[in-house]
């Protein structure tokens, strides 16, 4: 289950002419950005797998930290979760200040800080709800138990 909000915002790409129309959007930067929130195990990644497109720009902490690690998804190491934030913080300042050419899908898990995400960049919200014992089959078969 999802729940959806879908402001509508003119192209902040520097130096398209469309920033000086305003109320205009400009048809080559037009970009979706999604801020996909809810719990672990709650289907975030399932739902942009079976929406996005190829080449959609997609953050993934779950990934990003796989990657910098190199340890499965199930092994998160907390000294490491303050660079990954800053890095989601980083992509959010500069999606902030220039638009890519693609839509944009960022995997938020707190509530709170997919709001604010939201916020600044005028995203839609796609908030991923399951009932809590699937949520729980899910986390058990990811641990293996």
């Amino acid at each position: 289950m999802t729940n959806r909000a879908t402001p509508s915002r003119p192209c902040a790409h520097i130096g398209c002419p469309a920033l000086a129309a305003e109320g205009t959007k400009c048809q080559r930067h037009t970009c979706t950005i999604r801020v996909v929130s809810g719990l672990p195990a709650s289907g975030k990644s399932t739902y942009i797998k079976d929406h996005k497109q190829d080449g959609d720009l997609v953050w993934d902490m779950d990934v990003v930290m796989t990657a910098l690690i190199g340890l499965p998804r199930s092994e998160k190491s907390r000294d490491c979760l303050g660079v990954v934030i800053a890095m989601r913080e980083a992509l959010v300042a500069e999606l902030a200040y220039k638009r890519p050419d693609r839509d944009v899908w960022i995997i938020v898990t707190a509530d709170d800080q997919a709001a604010l995400v939201v916020e600044q960049l005028g995203a839609e919200l796609v908030r991923c709800q399951v009932p809590e014992a699937e949520r729980q089959r899910r986390l058990s078969e990811r641990r293996g138990i």
